[in-house]
């Protein structure tokens, strides 16, 4: 399980290692650059951001339907 704290230093280091800014990394998520700070800042964000966050970090999201 991946935790706030996880989620937001793993958005942290890519983003470093990238070296590309809050604006950049957001435009390529798809959410604002504010998000990706409040992101890399251990804050909650929603389903829908989590998903798109992880998908930027290249973890692939498995759902099993029932």
């Amino acid at each position: 399980m991946i935790t706030r704290p996880d989620l937001g230093s793993m958005v942290s280091i890519e983003r470093k290692q990238r070296e590309i800014s809050l604006r950049e990394a957001g435009q390529e998520i798809g959410v604002s650059a504010g998000t990706v700070g409040r992101i890399e800042n251990w804050f909650e964000c929603n389903s829908t951001t989590f998903q798109k966050v992880l998908k930027w970090l290249g973890f692939s999201i498995l759902s099993k339907i029932d």
